[in-house]
């Protein structure tokens, strides 16, 4: 009788737990609507930005949904998927001339052009793409 018990609970934990939301990220409220200033980052280097995402995981969807990757292909970035990143969903890899920078997690538009333009200047380029001057 425990052993069901226990088999009852466990299923019941996995559904809750595994089982996809809805398709339609609009009809579900993640956040309330604002207006979103999109960070222009051109990357005039070899600027690549891998993606691990999961169909299962809302942010994956919500970052999807988003149009971001949109915007960084028509900004010139690559952008490559890759399931080796981080054991979190979604994480990002940028990459630009070699050196790159990992992070998981999204929330909003405007805080994932913050991170990319944190990690950037990180790597030694501005929003532009080019190299900063490392000298005083």
């Amino acid at each position: 009788m425990k052993e069901i018990a226990t088999a009852i609970l466990f299923i019941a934990a996995a559904h809750l737990f595994c089982v996809p939301a809805s398709d339609d990220i609009q009809a579900r409220n993640f956040d309330p609507v604002v207006e979103v200033e999109t960070i222009e980052v051109q990357p005039k280097t070899k600027g690549v930005i891998e993606l691990q995402l999961a169909d299962w995981c809302a942010p994956c969807r919500k970052f999807k949904a988003s149009g971001i990757i949109k915007e960084l292909e028509e900004a010139g970035w690559t952008v490559k998927y890759s399931s080796d990143i981080a054991r979190k969903y979604p994480s990002f890899r940028l990459t630009i001339d070699g050196k790159s920078r990992t992070w998981s997690g999204y929330s909003s538009k405007s805080r994932f052009y913050s991170h990319l333009k944190s990690y950037m200047n990180e790597l030694g380029y501005d929003n532009e793409g080019r190299k900063i001057n490392s000298t005083p």
